[in-house]
């Protein structure tokens, strides 16, 4: 049996993007194992010792059949990698993504993610940073170096709270006032509609990033703030 050998580097690099990974998701892990790319229907790793044997077979009888590259597969890293991605769905933390041999993990749980096993490669660390959609130009003082812009949509009453909290209790965060008077309002309807002219303003790109965590189906255009 061969040495499990992994390799991490858990220097985390940001990544700007106009939203969050599968408009959800802060980190994303990338691994590399050789191998993964057959791990796509196998629960275990003697399912996958099958898939391989199958597919050698096959080179065999038709040699023209060339799969993806099956050398240097060691099965403990597969099944150490096949163990973690079941762990991974089963608990709902993210999604994931297949490209070659490297299997992405998206979620918002980092520490999980550092725990990905990457065995021929370093494991690779990402934070999508959301970009401003645009500049917005005040001729007088500007009120914040943020704003973001509430979508036009039907919103339930747990979420307008969640909305509220969050701008109530996170420091440089504030509301415009129709904003604050729809969330504090009262309805007998269980959703009330959203409209594009409520908007947040904010002082920091992190805390952008918290509003799609929290309520990205909400979230709308988001601009810089400048002065002209």
């Amino acid at each position: 049996m061969q040495g499990l050998v992994m390799t991490v580097s858990l220097k985390l690099k940001v990544e700007q993007r106009e939203r969050l990974y599968y408009n959800q998701y802060v980190y994303k892990a990338v691994t590399n194992v050789p191998g993964a790319y057959y791990t796509d229907k196998a629960k275990t790793v003697d399912e996958y010792r099958d898939i391989i044997d199958k597919f050698r077979t096959d080179m065999l009888r038709y040699p023209i059949y060339t799969p993806k590259n099956m050398t240097d597969i060691d099965y403990d890293n597969i099944e150490l990698l096949i163990n973690y991605n079941n762990d991974f769905k089963k608990n709902n933390k993210g999604t994931t993504r297949r490209e070659g041999n490297s299997l992405v993990f998206y979620s918002n749980d980092l520490d999980l993610l550092k725990t990905a096993p990457s065995t021929s490669k370093p494991l690779k660390l990402y934070q999508a940073a959301v970009l401003p959609d645009g500049v917005k130009y005040f001729k007088r003082k500007v009120p914040a170096p943020f704003r973001v812009h509430l979508k036009e949509t039907r919103v339930n009453t747990e979420l307008r709270q969640d909305i509220f909290d969050y701008i109530n209790k996170t420091a440089g965060v504030e509301g415009s006032g129709a904003l604050m008077i729809w969330l504090t309002r009262t309805s007998s309807w269980p959703q009330v509609w959203s409209t594009k002219s409520f908007y947040i303003n904010y002082t920091d790109s992190s805390q952008l990033t918290m509003m799609h965590i929290l309520f990205s189906e909400v979230i709308g255009k988001n601009y810089k703030l400048e002065q002209q």
